[in-house]
């Protein structure tokens, strides 16, 4: 057998496992076509290697292989290389990876500022007359709450506005019984506008008694008139935007 001369065509794909940049773990598997003496036989064959790429063009294999099963009808035995080889590859020198322009993000547009621009609010008074309270009483009538819907609508709408409530009398009675009444109707209203929602922040409220009527006390129907409550906002301002 060691006289006779081994001759083998093989076909195995292979497969690279990169260690390093420059080193690679390669394994083989596959046949071979072997002419063995006078006799023809297909074998199995494995291999595995190192590679060593040492540049772009020369590459350096170091690898073991093996057939098993060669069979020439006296004997059956297997062969067994260890092999060192250079590769070349034939072309140009590696081009260098192209460089990419690195262009600066644009930034993002900035929106325009929004522009606010104040505004002075006016809000002609509301007074509540002599029907709004019992005599000489401080308790609202029932009907009186639906009279401030309009101003609490309004406070609703413009939380910056601020209302001022204030009580008036006619001259009958004391002017110290007087002053005192006008107080308390004005605290009545504005409790009344607490109740529906409005912060007591935004409310002040005060009694003039009979000290600014609006019609002759030496009447009937100019003491009822000067019988009131009167709702004031003050001139405020607030932010629009254009």
């Amino acid at each position: 057998m060691n006289d006779e001369k081994v001759q083998a065509v093989t076909l195995a794909p292979k497969l690279s496992i990169p260690l390093t940049e420059g080193i690679a773990l390669y394994g083989k598997v596959g046949g071979a076509y072997v002419d063995y003496g006078s006799k023809d036989d297909y074998s199995y064959l494995g291999a595995a290697g190192l590679e060593f790429n040492t540049n772009h063009n020369v590459t350096m294999r170091l690898e073991y292989q093996n057939l098993t099963d060669i069979n020439n009808d006296i004997v059956r035995a297997r062969a067994e290389t260890a092999t060192l080889g250079i590769a070349y590859k034939f072309g140009g020198s590696e081009e260098p990876a192209p460089v990419v322009e690195q262009r600066p993000a644009e930034p993002a547009p900035v929106a325009a500022p929004v522009e606010k621009v104040a505004v002075t609010k006016t809000f002609t008074f509301q007074h509540l007359d002599s029907s709004t309270f019992a005599t000489a009483s401080a308790e609202l009538k029932p009907a009186t709450v639906q009279k401030l819907d309009k101003i609490v609508g309004y406070l609703n709408q413009y939380p910056q506005a601020k209302v001022e409530v204030v009580g008036h009398t006619d001259s009958t009675g004391s002017e110290a019984y007087n002053q005192k009444l006008s107080e308390r109707r004005a605290q009545a209203v504005a409790k009344a506008l607490e109740a529906q929602g409005i912060d007591a922040s935004r409310i002040s409220a005060k009694g003039l008694g009979e000290s600014s009527p609006i019609a002759s006390n030496a009447t009937a129907e100019g003491r009822e008139k000067n019988r009131r409550v009167e709702l004031v906002i003050p001139e405020f301002q607030y932010q629009v935007t254009e």
